[in-house]
C-alpha cells in the first residue's frame, strides 16, 4: 500500500509537472492577453483531467475569438460567473479549447480586471493568480 502511495504521489507529480510546462507555453503564445494561471493547476491539486484555468485581458473577447481562430484552434464559449466583490457577481465570456493535448478554460475579462482579481468560490478571498514570471518559477522549481 506504502509503495502504491508513493508511487501514485510521484505520476501525479509528473502529470502537474508536464500540465505546467504545457500551459505554460500557451500563456507564452497569448502573451498580449495578460494571462494569468489560477484554480487547482496552479495550486498543485489539478485531477488528471481536469482543465487548465486561465484568466486572459483584453478590451473584448472577440480578440481572443480572432486569435483562436487565426490558429484554427477549435473552441467552445461559455459565460463564468465570477464574485467580483462580497455579494456582487459578473458573468465574463470564456472559452474552453484544447492546447497540445490539454483542456483550457480561458475566461476574458477587461484589462482594468488586472488589478483586482475575483473573490474565490472556496474561501471568499481574491483568487490567487500566476503570471509567466511565476509559472516559469514553478517549472523550474520542480
Amino acid at each position: 500500500m506504502e509503495h502504491h502511495r508513493l508511487y501514485a504521489e510521484d505520476d501525479h507529480d509528473r502529470s502537474l509537472q508536464d500540465r505546467r510546462v504545457t500551459v505554460l507555453s500557451l500563456m507564452e503564445t497569448v502573451t498580449e492577453f495578460e494571462p494569468r494561471l489560477v484554480g487547482p493547476l496552479l495550486a498543485g491539486t489539478a485531477a488528471e483531467d481536469a482543465p487548465a484555468n486561465l484568466h486572459l485581458f483584453a478590451d473584448a473577447a472577440e480578440d481572443l475569438v480572432w486569435f483562436l481562430e487565426s490558429q484554427a484552434i477549435e473552441y467552445r464559449p461559455f459565460d463564468r460567473r465570477v464574485r467580483v466583490q462580497r455579494g456582487r457577481s459578473e458573468t465574463y465570456p470564456g472559452f474552453r479549447f484544447d492546447w497540445r493535448d490539454l483542456p483550457i478554460e480561458a475566461t476574458v475579462f477587461p484589462y482594468d480586471g488586472l488589478r483586482q482579481a475575483p473573490l474565490s468560490p472556496v474561501d471568499g478571498k481574491p483568487m490567487k493568480r500566476a503570471s509567466i514570471k511565476k509559472v516559469r518559477k514553478l517549472v523550474a522549481a520542480a
